[in-house]
């Protein structure tokens, strides 16, 4: 019974691979969904989200996006229609059609920490 328990537990805290270094972010859809439920739906799986960034964040993200040319505007720490479309925008030229911002792309630009 016991092991039954720990097989149980570790396939519940079970991540999709990381890619190392933000040059090319994962942002494709993992197969699975994630335990702590910051994982957004996304055909064909699930792909991981930040649960929620703070105003000084999304400023720092709209900074990122307006920077690559995706975004007009002040960064006003709010993610508005024009900061959904600019993170569409972002995204799709990886593969992952989503106004919602996926770990990978915060982490490719900047915003989160790349783990080691």
């Amino acid at each position: 019974m016991k092991r039954m328990i720990l097989v149980l537990a570790l396939a519940a805290c079970a991540r999709p691979p990381e890619v190392a270094g933000p040059v090319v972010p994962n942002l494709a859809p993992v197969a699975e969904k994630g335990a702590e439920g910051c994982w957004q739906e996304q055909a064909p799986g699930w792909f991981e989200t930040p649960c929620d960034l703070s105003r000084d964040e999304t400023r720092s993200l709209q900074r990122a996006l307006a920077a690559r040319g995706l975004l007009d505007g002040t960064a006003d720490g709010i993610a508005g229609t024009a900061t959904r479309k600019a993170i569409l925008g972002y995204q799709s030229q990886y593969g992952l059609e989503s106004e919602t911002l996926s770990i990978g792309a915060a982490r490719s630009l900047g915003i989160l920490p790349v783990p080691m």
